[in-house]
């Protein structure tokens, strides 16, 4: 009768070692890419979004996405600021187009439709301040 523990490692055993070997990678990377994003935009800030994993197929790196929908009911100061500054410490919306563009939206429902309404907005806003003996609160 053989000794089971010199018994060479089944097929399954193998792949299922490659599995969780795979695995422990992708989480050390997953962790290693939110620690930067807490870098770059402070813990508190990354706190306050749901992220998604996503892994793309080609060689792209996979990477954090977050998610985000707009605050309702603003007037135009308020839409503004959610740009600038962010609402209720979220990043704001310039950091969201700054670093992921239209991927923080896309496949939201109506979001990158809410997206391109502000964003022609904040354009106005800007181009007025620009003007002579103006500023981002009289275009406001």
């Amino acid at each position: 009768m053989s000794d089971p523990s010199t018994a060479p490692a089944s097929r399954t055993d193998a792949a299922h070692s490659l599995l969780v070997s795979s695995a422990a990678i992708q989480m050390n990377e997953q962790r290693q890419a939110m620690t930067l994003l807490e870098k770059e935009f402070g813990t508190e800030h990354i706190l306050r979004h749901h992220w998604n994993w996503i892994e793309y197929p080609s060689k792209r790196p996979s990477k954090w996405i977050p998610e985000y929908k707009y605050a309702n009911g603003f007037d135009i100061d308020d839409i503004y600021q959610e740009y600038v500054t962010g609402v209720d410490r979220h990043l704001s919306t310039k950091q969201l187009d700054a670093k992921w563009g239209s991927s923080w939206h896309a496949g939201q429902c109506g979001l990158s439709s809410e997206s391109c309404h502000h964003k022609k907005l904040i354009m106005v806003i800007e181009k007025l301040a620009e003007q002579k003996n103006w500023n981002i609160q009289l275009a406001l």
